[in-house]
């Protein structure tokens, strides 16, 4: 076998040694490499490969997720805040965009309970973004309007709440 050299690099990569910190990289030739890969995959089933596989990615999640380079709980947050100022989302729609992503239900529980967003005030400035409260003064725009309103996510009490403040706006 042709010369194989060893060397330590204190950056993460493939190659990883996860308890230690150090990662281990062996340097082959590619005609080396190739005949190890073929020869290492000719001996394995589809099934074997894939749970290996799902194994060692559940292994990395973990260790990144202890480690603190994962924070799905700040993320959610951060997410949290975005949709509800930024896009003007209610808590529903939120909660269907956090799922959406892959977020757990205990972290978005979470981050909609830690939020500082004002959501009957998003709810007005949607409003008004909309027209107005002259969009509430026919049923059939009314109606229009309160379910474009709860798509954005909003709740019937954030709405009912809304409206009650622009009567006393205007």
């Amino acid at each position: 076998m042709a010369n194989t050299e060893k060397k330590d690099i204190y950056s993460p990569s493939e190659n990883a040694d996860c308890k230690s910190g150090v990662v281990t990289e062996s340097i082959l030739s590619e005609e080396e490499n190739n005949s190890f890969t073929a020869s290492a995959v000719e001996d394995t089933t589809v099934s074997e490969a894939d749970e290996s596989l799902t194994e060692t990615a559940e292994e990395a999640v973990a260790f990144f997720a202890e480690n603190g380079y994962i924070d799905e709980a700040g993320q959610a947050e951060m997410l949290v805040s975005e949709l509800a100022e930024k896009k003007k989302y209610g808590k529903n729609r939120i909660k269907t965009e956090l799922f959406r992503k892959g977020f757990m239900s205990d972290v978005i529980r979470e981050a909609l309970e830690n939020t500082e967003a004002d959501f009957v005030q998003a709810c007005t400035e949607r409003i008004s973004m909309m027209g107005g409260k002259e969009i509430f003064a026919e049923p059939r725009q009314k109606q229009k309007a309160i379910s474009a309103l709860l798509r954005y996510g909003y709740s019937y009490d954030d709405i009912r709440e809304a409206l009650r403040k622009i009567q006393l706006i205007f």
